[in-house]
């Protein structure tokens, strides 16, 4: 498992849906590598209940920059979120 790996399985890996052998490799590499530690610890600044608090106030342009800018990492990295906004928007 790489870099790329650890980006791309993030939300399998968060939300349990990785296999068990992928989900070991996954963490070995986590242990090992500390760009990747610190792009889980950014994953892990808002997650998906957090981001449904903070909808409204996101669709009608309310966050601070910080917020907003944490807001849309979530997004990147989650697409039920992704998709729940969209939803939401219609």
């Amino acid at each position: 498992m790489n870099c790329d790996d650890i980006m791309r399985l993030v939300h399998d890996y968060g939300t349990g849906r990785l296999p068990d052998p992928e989900r070991r490799s996954y963490g070995e590499h986590l242990h090992a590598c500390s760009a990747c530690q610190g792009f889980l610890r950014r994953c892990n600044e808002l997650d998906c209940k957090d981001l449904v608090a903070f909808l409204d106030d996101y669709v009608e342009d309310r966050l601070s920059p910080e917020r907003r800018e944490i807001f849309e990492f979530h997004l990147g990295v989650c697409p039920d979120c992704t998709l729940y906004l969209a939803q939401y928007r219609r």
